[in-house]
């Protein structure tokens, strides 16, 4: 995905950090995949009250990690759901996956693309 698209993707959610747009991709470090995950979530917090205060995203241990400011239980329910939801999306693609392994690395894929990159 192309920083174009990546800002595209962005607008989508209509998310800001500290009152400023998140303009880089290395604010999250996630694939493709995940990006549908990631959306809905954020419409999820929206709608339950989260002021969009986002710290980072991205993937740790084959599962997606979600860090914000301050939030009700509400909201770290929500982040939970989709935090375990991520382990059964393939994150390069987004279609049914689960937790593999290569070597000491961990990552949720289909087995299409586990193949590919040569994972367990």
């Amino acid at each position: 995905m192309s920083e174009q698209e990546f800002n595209s993707y962005l607008a989508t959610v209509d998310i800001s950090c500290n009152g400023h747009e998140i303009k880089s991709r290395w604010f999250f470090s996630v694939d493709e995949g995940w990006l549908q995950l990631i959306h809905d979530l954020i419409v999820d917090l929206f709608r339950l009250g989260w002021d969009g205060d986002l710290e980072q995203c991205k993937e740790k241990f084959g599962g997606l990690r979600f860090y914000i400011g301050g939030a009700s239980s509400e909201i770290y329910d929500a982040i939970s759901r989709y935090e375990n939801q991520s382990f059964k999306v393939c994150e390069k693609c987004g279609q049914t996956g689960s937790n593999r392994l290569k070597g000491n690395w961990m990552k949720t894929l289909c087995e299409n693309h586990a193949k590919e990159l040569g994972y367990e």
